[in-house]
C-alpha cells in the first residue's frame, strides 16, 4: 500500500512527530505547605505542575511550612486536589510514634519509604514505641484520580507532622 505523500512530505511528517514526541520533560516541583492557613488548615496554590489544593478537617500548623493533626481534637481528615495531571506525588512526612498512623486512603500509596511501613492498611513507623523520629515519604505513581483523602490520627495529645509535597509531571 502506497502512501499518498511524496518521500519529501514522508520525511517532514516524520521528523515533526519525533521532535514533537522529544519536546516533552520532566519537571519536578516541591512545595511546602506555607500556602495554607488555619486551622483547620486549607489553602490552594500553583506549582509548575499545576495549582494543589489543600483542605483538612482537625489541622494546625506546625512552623511556618508544616502542619500536623491537632493533638486534642481526634483523626484529622486531609484532602489534595490536583489539577494538573502529576506522574507522581511523594508526601514527606516525620515525627512519627509507632501508635499514630495515616489510614483510610482514596488512593493507596504506591509505596512508602524511610522509617514507615504500611500494615494493616495503615502506614505507621517501625521505629520502637516511645521514639517520635519515625520519617519518610508516601509515594504514588502513576495516577489516575487527581484526589487524594486520607487519615491522620493516633491516641490523644499525638499529633504527626506532614512536610511537603514532590510533584513530578511531564510537560
Amino acid at each position: 500500500m502506497r502512501s499518498g505523500r511524496r518521500p519529501a512530505e514522508r520525511l517532514i511528517c516524520g521528523a515533526a512527530a519525533i521532535l514533537a514526541a522529544g519536546c516533552a520533560h520532566r519537571i519536578t516541583a516541591i512545595q511546602d505547605f506555607s500556602f495554607a492557613q488555619g486551622p483547620p488548615i486549607a489553602g490552594s496554590t500553583g506549582t509548575e505542575c499545576g495549582r494543589i489544593t489543600l483542605s483538612t478537617t482537625h489541622a494546625e500548623p506546625m512552623g511556618g511550612a508544616s502542619f500536623r493533626n491537632i493533638p486534642s481534637a481526634g483523626d484529622a481528615e486531609v484532602i489534595l486536589t490536583l489539577d494538573g495531571h502529576p506522574t507522581s506525588i511523594e508526601l514527606a512526612i516525620d515525627w512519627v510514634r509507632a501508635d499514630e498512623y495515616l489510614k483510610d486512603f482514596s488512593v493507596q500509596p504506591t509505596r512508602v519509604t524511610g522509617t514507615l511501613v504500611a500494615r494493616d492498611a495503615l502506614v505507621t513507623t517501625v521505629r520502637p514505641y516511645p521514639a517520635d523520629d519515625g520519617a519518610g515519604t508516601l509515594v504514588w505513581e502513576k495516577l489516575r484520580d487527581a484526589r487524594l483523602r486520607f487519615v491522620v490520627g493516633g491516641p490523644p495529645g499525638t499529633a504527626l507532622g506532614l512536610r511537603h509535597l514532590v510533584l513530578t509531571c511531564d510537560r
